[in-house]
């Protein structure tokens, strides 16, 4: 199991939700309010003056849990020209060694 933990502008939340609920490997995720600032934020065409004049970004951090083998499928899908969030954040992917409900 993998966790993709994406840091994405808040505008494209819904979208986000969306998608995740209609792209069927993903088997878990969290959504959760967060602000940010990263030095390429100045090519983001949803910052509002108001984001630049306060010098952080409203986004959220998305946590995905999904099976080793649609880790790639995923970030290949929100990285297509005609995502809402291609270009608009960032990724990281880590090792999940258990989980579960308690």
């Amino acid at each position: 199991m993998k966790c993709i933990t994406l840091v994405i502008h808040s505008s494209a939340k819904n979208a986000l939700i969306d998608f995740f609920h209609e792209f069927h490997k993903v088997e878990r995720f969290t959504i959760a309010d967060c602000e940010g600032y990263d030095e390429n934020d100045l090519n983001d065409p949803l910052l509002s003056t108001g984001d630049l004049v306060i010098g952080f970004i409203p986004r959220v951090r998305i946590e995905l849990i999904v099976a080793d083998d649609a880790t790639k499928e995923i970030i290949t899908e929100l990285g297509k020209p005609d995502s809402i969030v291609a270009g608009l954040g960032v990724y990281w992917i880590t090792e999940i060694i258990e989980s579960g409900i308690i």
